[in-house]
């Protein structure tokens, strides 16, 4: 009663052993053969970005002719795409395909190979991003105006235009020349990724925001205020950047009584000049920022610089002078103000302040 019941099952399981180990030759033989094929190379493909809707992709691989292609766009059906299939006359091209009037957006070609014996090898992807093409109407200074830095040192920030058509979107791949003055106060650009055709200009292509970045400047040794431009063809107009190259020369100034809401305190500020010649800092040359470290007390809401100096100031050379020193009028120095705010300011009593100093001087 027992044999016939093992003999049975041992009929039953024969089977499904011999499958399983059929189906594992036959795979195992399939991963190795494909892994022979060399994967295609692309020969040619379209920019990224690219303005064209219509484009031809060409491939090769080091088996051919031994193997066919076969491809595919985006999510759309896989094709043969062996030889000259747009029919354009490239007879020595081992593969190639051409797609037409794509849409704007992102896209991703795929293209494998198979041999004689159905093999195939990796698939080659290549994606890139299709671009409405628009035209320039406008070039707009984005950032890096106003700004000023001693002569002969490295400005802080580059300057950066953005290109956009007469609907205000962005162009990509405009070109946009940047130029500082040829003679005179000036600055000298960094290699730029575009070309510089001279020292003193700077070649930049958009990016897809529509948006050049110049390399970092570096002022010249003549102190002075200029103009740096940037240029696209096609627009009339272009964007302006307000540089400076200041003299070296440094600020001080405390406030010596203390506020309280509503009252004001004249800074009699001094100037340092290390130079060899006497240097002039003009009306509006001096910026003024406080901080405080006490808590609770925000120095925006509390404080605040009702007046900037509105006087010229001359200051000889090798020397440290004051305001009233120089004989500037104290109804032209600078005037800082604690703000009257009609709410509870106790968390600024006796709070420590400090004032932070940057301008510029030609000399």
């Amino acid at each position: 009663m027992q044999k016939p019941t093992r003999l049975t099952l041992m009929r039953k399981a024969a089977p499904v052993v011999l499958v399983g180990l059929i189906l594992g030759v036959l795979f195992a033989t399939s991963a190795s053969a494909a892994s022979t094929v060399p994967a295609p190379r692309i020969t040619s493909s379209p920019a990224n970005p690219s303005k064209d809707s219509d484009t031809e992709i060409s491939f090769s691989d080091s088996a051919y002719p031994q193997v066919s292609f076969s491809c595919r766009l985006d999510e759309g059906p896989t094709v043969p795409c062996t030889g000259d299939t747009d029919h354009d006359g490239d007879k020595h091209t081992q593969g190639e395909i051409e797609y037409d009037n794509l849409s704007v957006g992102r896209h991703c070609f795929y293209v494998f190979a198979v041999d004689r014996t159905d093999s195939i090898s990796p698939t080659t992807t290549f994606c890139w991003s299709t671009i409405k093409s628009l035209s320039a109407a406008k070039i707009l200074a984005l950032s890096g105006t106003p700004q000023f830095t001693v002569a002969g040192t490295v400005f802080a920030s580059p300057l950066v235009a953005r290109v956009t058509d007469s609907g205000g979107l962005a162009v990509s791949g405009a070109v946009v020349t940047f130029s500082a003055p040829a003679s005179g106060a000036s600055a000298l650009f960094a290699s730029c990724p575009d070309g510089n055709p001279h020292p003193y200009t700077c070649v930049v292509i958009t990016n897809t925001l529509g948006i050049a970045a110049s390399p970092l400047l570096t002022a010249n040794d003549i102190t002075g205020s200029y103009r740096v431009s940037a240029k696209t063809p096609g627009v009339g107009s272009s964007a302006a950047f307000s540089l400076i190259n200041s003299a070296a020369f440094s600020i001080s100034g405390n406030i010596i009584p203390r506020l309280y809401p509503g009252a004001s305190q004249k800074l009699n500020l001094s100037f340092t000049n290390p130079n060899s010649s006497p240097i002039v800092v003009a009306p509006g040359g001096v910026a003024i920022t406080i901080t405080t470290s006490r808590v609770g007390c925000t120095p925006s809401m509390n404080f605040a610089v009702t007046k900037g100096l509105t006087a010229t100031v001359v200051v000889p050379a090798g020397s440290t002078k004051s305001l009233a020193q120089i004989g500037i009028s104290p109804s032209r120095w600078p005037v800082i103000k604690m703000i009257e705010t009609n709410t509870n300011q106790d968390a600024c009593e006796g709070a420590p302040l400090t004032l932070h100093y940057s301008g510029d001087a030609t000399g």
